[in-house]
């Protein structure tokens, strides 16, 4: 009996344990689209199987300015994921001021209120349904090359996304972006989390277009959340991008665009009740052609498929 209530009382703790769920694979993704242009291409058979069969996240990644094309985006990709009875997973990454330290993937949001009003027209949208968030990759843990006025209206535009999706998207499991293993310090992590709102979300992402080995991103995650629960009182979930992990992180500082000798990693799963592993960067999609920060070797624009880069990463070459 003792065992049962210990055990309760560390599940209490949580911000909500994760359900075991199946992810939407997007039809039209950028893999799956190049396989249906190019099927006699010798490589098409291998990109099919190992990349554009896996379930993977879809980006929202541009300011719609038009409310009902939004809507209609949104509405067929929820009517598709319901006819395939799983969840979509959506990575929201629109934020003003994105990618402020590599620019390789610099945002077209100009202003503040146009992201409210997105993100107000999203949870409009997506109502009731049950999806995953994954809320601006990097947001957090790439603040240095903003001005203090900046790093708060930031936070607040993050915490004003999490409070929205609670309150208008209640069955929306929104989880803040903690960035990777060698970014930031655990505590420092930990701080802005709870600055942007962690209390109100179902948990934190980690890895997202990254490299780093599960396990020890594990470890990180788990250091984040002691510094939560000694701060104010809870652990929060945890989801790992693994799909280009499977060779671990590059041995050099600043090998995060296109590096050689990268793997896709283990397709989705539950590791624990609040643990999940997904593919949230699409494997193929370049990491951009330039950064004043790192060698993009030859990858086409930000987000740009690529089956060159496809095949290095199911070869891990």
């Amino acid at each position: 009996m003792y065992k049962i209530l210990f055990l309760s009382l560390i599940t209490a703790c949580y911000t909500g344990n994760l359900m075991a769920t199946e992810y939407f694979v997007d039809p039209t993704s950028s893999a799956a689209l190049w396989v249906e242009k190019n099927k006699s291409d010798p490589r098409a058979l291998a990109i099919r199987a190992k990349i554009a069969s896996v379930p993977t996240a879809i980006w929202l990644s541009k300011i719609h300015e038009n409310e009902t094309e939004l809507a209609q985006q949104i509405t067929s990709y929820i009517s598709q994921a319901d006819k395939q009875k799983t969840q979509l997973m959506f990575v929201l990454y629109a934020l003003p001021n994105r990618d402020c330290s590599g620019q390789a993937s610099a945002s077209n949001t100009t202003n503040s209120q146009k992201y409210r009003t997105w993100i107000n027209q999203l949870t409009k949208t997506i109502s009731n349904t049950e999806l995953t968030i994954i809320l601006e990759p990097d947001a957090l843990a790439d603040m240095s090359c903003l001005t203090p006025l900046q790093r708060k209206d930031r936070t607040d535009l993050l915490k004003y996304a999490v409070t929205q999706f609670k309150i208008k998207s209640p069955n929306a499991h929104v989880y803040l972006d903690a960035g990777n293993m060698k970014w930031q310090p655990a505590k420092t992590m930990a701080e802005q989390l709870i600055a942007a709102g962690i209390k109100d979300a179902s948990g934190f992402s980690l890895n997202i277009s990254n490299y780093y080995a599960t396990e020890p991103t594990i470890k990180y995650g788990e250091d984040i959340n002691r510094f939560l629960m000694a701060l104010i009182g809870i652990k929060s979930n945890m989801i790992i991008d693994t799909s280009r992990n499977g060779h671990g992180a590059p041995a050099l500082p600043n090998q995060w665009c296109n590096p050689l000798g990268r793997k896709i990693g283990e397709g989705p799963k539950d590791i624990s009740a609040t643990v999940k592993t997904a593919w949230i960067k699409p494997p193929g999609e370049s990491d951009g052609d330039f950064s004043p920060t790192a060698n993009c070797h030859g990858g086409p624009k930000a987000g740009v498929f690529s089956p060159d880069l496809a095949i290095r990463l199911i070869k891990g070459e």
